[in-house]
Formats: structure tokens, sequence, C-alpha cells
């Protein structure tokens, strides 16, 4: 698309907009204020002017903080939004606990509180749409006053983060700030009508951005879907819903038992109990398909989700443990064979995060830092998954090694390795420390299932100490630990 029709493209039908103040040609024989006479001055009347001076009080509750106001509108540097009728409506749409839903719902929520914070809007098409940051600063604020760990899902699909980040794009427009639930009604009544260039915006363009239209297409769908609202399911449908999540839960803990030798290979039949082994002696059976397992965890900058400051990769090789005895309950001996690596990314290196969660890039615990730059990120992290796939293979392998994939809520991370191009093809299997810790400790009795645990919660529960959380390595190396030492402990009876 060549500069021009890009510019015809942005501005078409937008007449009005072209005849809009900029307020960037000043009057030269306006008296500029001294910073003095700024500095006495309240924020009210820094921003006030005849227009607002005499406004009633009903009618100052509903001013809107437009791209005409007097404020300058500060875009959001990674480009990705989130819908924020979705966002209104999390607790009651996202959150499976309805003890933990109820607390959210009635303490951010419910009685217009979700509508009486700051909002900045933005429309595309018939959504409305808020920076992703700051749909994550609330979640963070929901996060340290109820000790909860609430996500902003990255998955495509659930169409709650939208990247706007291809310029061939169509670009959210900014409507205004909203502090009440009437302004952005009055907001939402200034999303133009639709025309035929609304409907089919890419009808003027040539086949090589087919498959442009066709990914943004179903990134808009995808956020009109999570904005409609949420279908009444009926009892049953949460039984069978909740059934199915604990019964995937549960094949990943038999799997997870049969790769560290603690049950035969290839049973399934949970209800099979085996009595307890001596730690001092090697595991009771063999290990399934003498697995190497392979922990990720991807940290990211809290207010620009799209740049990747640390990615944290950690091995254990269970071939390499072939008549090693674990020693004690929490597999001190085997967790000593654990390799980890931390990747710093060098051009963000100079970022800590510090408001939702306390980053500390500077403290691996596990060896030194690599520092690489951000061309090459993709491929270093491809090639230490390649090198896992090939380990220590013998003379009669018929194929690569098996590969289990670890993580603690992995489809973050996951997600994060996929935009920059990772590919991961040679992995057999995936165990997440956050589901395979919600079966070891599923209560019957509960209608909702188990809501997944920090990683911080299930280490000191395991009685291990973690540490200078929410560095990528030191994550990776306990997401090995904890795999390691719940699985013997579960075999236990702990």
């Amino acid at each position: 698309m060549t500069p021009v029709q890009r510019l015809n493209y942005l501005f078409a039908g937008e007449d009005e907009l072209l005849k809009m103040d900029t307020r960037l040609n000043r009057n030269p024989n306006l008296r500029r204020p001294s910073s003095k006479e700024q500095s006495l001055r309240t924020p009210s009347q820094r921003v006030s002017s005849p227009r607002t001076s005499s406004m009633t009080a009903s009618s100052r509750k509903l001013v809107l903080s437009t791209a005409t106001d007097e404020s300058v509108h500060e875009d959001p540097s990674d480009k990705t939004f989130t819908p924020i009728i979705a966002l209104s409506r999390y607790p009651y749409k996202l959150i499976k606990d309805d003890s933990l839903s109820q607390q959210i719902a009635s303490r951010f929520f419910d009685k217009n509180q979700f509508w009486a914070r700051s909002w900045d809007i933005l429309g595309c098409r018939c959504i409305l749409l808020t920076p992703a940051r700051h749909a994550r600063r609330f979640l963070g604020e929901i996060n340290r006053t109820l000790n909860c760990t609430l996500q902003l899902p990255a998955e495509r699909g659930m169409g709650l983060v939208l990247p706007f980040d291809n310029d061939a794009y169509p670009q959210p427009k900014f409507l205004g700030t909203t502090t009440n639930r009437e302004t952005k009604d009055r907001l939402q009544a200034r999303v133009p009508p639709p025309s035929e260039r609304y409907l089919d915006p890419w009808k003027d363009l040539g086949d090589e951005h087919k498959e442009l239209a066709v990914a943004y297409e179903a990134m808009l769908e995808a956020a009109c879907d999570a904005t409609k609202s949420k279908k009444k399911t009926n009892t049953a449908q949460k039984q069978q819903q909740r059934m199915e999540l604990e019964h995937r839960r549960k094949e990943s803990l038999l799997r997870a038992q049969q790769y560290l030798g603690m049950r035969p290979a290839g049973t399934i039949d949970e209800s099979l109990k085996y009595a307890p082994f001596n730690m001092d002696a090697v595991a009771p059976f063999a290990f399934w398909k003498d697995p190497v397992f392979v922990s990720v965890d991807v940290e990211w900058n809290e207010r620009c989700s799209s740049q990747i400051t640390e990615v944290g990769l950690s091995v254990l090789d269970m071939r390499k443990l072939h008549g090693v005895r674990p020693s004690s309950i929490d597999g001190v001996i085997w967790r000593r064979a654990i390799r980890s690596r931390h990747l710093r990314v060098r051009e963000y290196s100079h970022l800590v995060n510090n408001e939702f969660v306390r980053g500390c890039p500077g403290d691996f615990r596990f060896g030194t830092s690599e520092f690489v730059s951000l061309e090459k990120l993709k491929g270093v992290v491809q090639e230490a998954f390649q090198q896992v796939a090939v380990a220590e293979k013998k003379a009669d392998d018929s194929g690569d090694r098996h590969v289990v994939l670890v993580g603690h809520s992995l489809t973050a991370d996951l997600e994060h390795l996929r935009k920059i191009g990772v590919k991961l093809e040679m992995v057999n299997d995936r165990l997440d420390t956050a589901g395979l810790d919600c079966a070891m400790h599923a209560d019957p009795q509960q209608q909702q299932p188990m809501q997944p645990r920090s990683l911080g919660t299930v280490m000191t529960e395991l009685g291990l100490e973690p540490w200078h959380l929410h560095n990528a390595g030191n994550d990776a190396h306990y997401a090995l630990e904890a795999l390691v030492a719940s699985i013997l402990g579960y075999k236990e009876g702990n």
C-alpha cells in the first residue's frame, strides 16, 4: 500500500475530522502564563474555559474528554486493546469459582463501580475498546486487594487482547474518556453508522492483503463474541463442563506419575493404588518413554505486553536419572539434575516490572544470565528446543526424544513464544503444574473446579523456598521442581 493509498484509506469519509482544530497553530498574541502563575492554579483551573465554567453541576458530570478538548490523548505504545464491554463482564463470564466471582463483582463491578472509574474509550466499528494496559492495571489492582491471580487471557480466540500492531489494519479511533455509564453511552452513540466502506474496508486493496483481511476480521469477530452477554448454562451443562475439566487434569496427573516412575506405564485406571516406596531406593517403575522435561517461562513489560523482556528455560532429562534415588520426599537429588538458562532481551534490559508484580531480572539463582538481542531471541529459543529433542539419543532410538513441555499456567507463555515465531513441533506432551496442583487438591464436594494457585503458593506448600519469583529463569526452574516434588509427595499421600 502506497502512502497516498494509506492516507486516502485512513481519512475516507472523515470530512469533519479534517476540519477539526488540532490547536497546533497557537495565537502568537496570547500571553503564556508564567510558571509561578501555573503552579498557583488548581488542576480544575488549568483546564477551565468559559464553556466549561458555565456548566451546571449535573452537566459537568457528563463532560466528555475528547480529542477536541484541551487535553491531548496519549496513544498506548503497544497498540493492543481490550473490548471494554467484555471487561465489564469479567467476573460473570471468566471466573468459574462462584464465591470468588461474587466477591470480585461486589467489590469492583456491581452498582456501576466499574464505569465509575476513568476509562479511555476508542471505537472500532461497533466495538468499544480500551488500551489493554489499562485493563491489566485494573486486574492488577483486584489481585493486590483480594490476593488472587486474575489475568487478561491472551489467546486470540478469547477476543480480549486485540493487537493492532500491523500498520495496514484500520486503527481504532479515540472517542473520549468516561467516568460513568452515561458518558459511555454518549460515546457509544458517536460510533458512525455502517457504510459500504465500513462493512468492507478491504475491497479496494489487492490480493496481497487477503491474509491480513482474514486475520483482522477474525480478530474483530472474536471481540464481538467476547462482548456478547453470557448465555445461561443449566446445571447439567455446568456439571458436565466441571467433570471434563477435572478429567483432563486427572489424566495429566496420571501421565506425570508414569513419566516419573511412580506408576506403571500404560495404566490409566486412577483407582489403582500402589504402596509407598522407599525414597532411598530407585523409582519403583521404569520412566515411561524416558522423557526429557523442558520448562519455559516468559516475562514481558507489564505496560506493553508485546515487549518480551526475559525467557527462562529449564531441562530435566529422566534418562540421566536411571538408577538414581530421589533421596527425600521432595526429590532433592533429582531436582539437582535440573539445568536452567535465563535469557534477557538486551533492548529491554532496563525495564523492571513493579506495578502488578515485583520483577527481578538481575536475580537469576541458577547460573549466569545471557543477554541476547531481540532479533536473535527466536533463534536462541528455537535452537534450545531442537537440542533437547536429540539429547542423549541412543543408537536404537527410532526417532527424537519424548519432549514434555512444562510450565505454570502455560497459555500466556506459549502465546508470547508463538508471536516471536518459535515453533514447538518437537513437543510431544504438555504438563501444566497449575492444573496438576488442582488435580491433587480437588474436592469432590465443591460445585466448581478449583482455581489455579500461584507458583509461589505451590512451592511454599511443598516446603521449597521460591526466592526471586517473576524472574523467568527462576520460575522455569521452580516449575520443574514443583513437578518433581508434588508428584513424589502425592505418591506418599501428602
